[in-house]
């Protein structure tokens, strides 16, 4: 009996730490994003992951979707400076829900627009992979 205690213990997160990781994941993959590798954009997603975009008629399922959707971007976008803005996660078990805005700025440091972003994440074995991901451009795009 004490060793399943301590088993659970041992797989209960630290909120705050997840908080950090996945925040920095997501942080590593606009990265990519914003130097035009959407592929590796979308490496961080697991294999049965859905996604949302402004440029999605429906739902996409699969990563093979999401990559040959992402791929369309490859090479073609530049985004010098960018920033996630009120980032805020909830827990779950191993299901976590991270939500943010993003401001990507253009080469003359104007910020472009806002975007509303929701990752959910499940941990599966030692990691965190996104299972759902959904990017809507913000109802307004007024200066902050």
């Amino acid at each position: 009996m004490i060793h399943a205690q301590v088993s659970r213990l041992e797989d209960k997160v630290d909120e705050r730490t997840l908080f950090d990781r996945l925040l920095a994941q997501e942080r590593a993959a606009l990265d990519c994003w914003s130097r035009g590798d959407t592929l590796a954009y979308a490496e961080r997603l697991a294999d049965d992951a859905t996604y949302f975009d402004h440029a999605t008629h429906e739902r996409l399922h699969g990563l093979p979707a999401i990559r040959q959707h992402v791929s369309a971007f490859q090479g073609k976008i530049n985004i010098p400076r960018h920033e996630i803005i009120n980032p805020a996660m909830h827990l779950s078990g191993d299901l976590a829900v991270l939500a943010f805005n993003w401001d990507p700025y253009g080469p003359d440091g104007n910020r472009l627009m806002r975007w509303n972003a929701t990752s959910v994440y499940r941990r599966i074995g030692d990691e965190w992979r996104i299972v759902h991901t959904q990017w809507a451009i913000a109802a307004s795009n007024a200066s902050a």
